[in-house]
């Protein structure tokens, strides 16, 4: 899911204006965006989704033509970049990746990040916003699939370097470490 939301962010143009097309219209729309690589610059125009004002609501009104289309769920596991999580996280790494995420941010670029603590977590987020705290510290609003419609935080801890992921109802809370995603086909 989180793939999908870049994709449909950087290469899909909604278009409340325009009619509604049938539902094999809409699935041929999810094959084409899902099918640009997320770390890529996209086709120079992006893909028309007519009918819709953003992903939401295109989510609501055709949900089984995007599950469908979107692909398959379990190549995630055996991407090459996964590797990752077995290597211990330096923290000045994750310094580098907090102002990594910020750049992108400031640059209007959502992210997908991956979160680890090898066990009991390994997550895919969406960092979409940010906001500077005291001290270097920076609260990361993030998109959770697993919980789409609630807020969800990242938190960097300037003077520890680190990043701590907010309690859900899958990990207790606490300290995870970061790695960038979809930045390149390996990683």
């Amino acid at each position: 899911m989180c793939r999908a939301v870049v994709q449909f962010f950087q290469f899909a143009e909604f278009r409340p204006d325009l009619p509604k097309v049938s539902e094999s219209d809409y699935e041929e729309i999810v094959r084409k965006v899902s099918r640009i690589p997320a770390w890529s610059s996209g086709p120079r125009t992006k893909v028309v989704v007519p009918g819709y004002r953003d992903l939401h609501s295109f989510s609501l009104g055709q949900t089984l033509a995007i599950q469908k289309n979107l692909g398959l769920w379990w190549p995630a596991y055996w991407r090459v970049g996964n590797w990752r999580i077995v290597l211990p996280v330096p923290r000045s790494g994750q310094e580098r990746v907090a102002k990594w995420l910020r750049n992108r941010l400031d640059h209007e670029r959502i992210q997908t990040v991956y979160i680890t603590r090898f066990k009991p977590i390994n997550h895919c987020l969406v960092a979409y916003h940010y906001t500077s705290g005291q001290n270097g510290d920076t609260l990361f609003d993030v998109y959770d699939a697993n919980q789409p419609g609630k807020l969800v935080h990242l938190t960097y801890r300037a003077s520890e370097r680190s990043f701590y992921f907010d309690k859900t109802w899958y990990y207790r809370g606490g300290l995870v470490s970061l790695l960038g995603l979809y930045v390149s086909p390996l990683f």
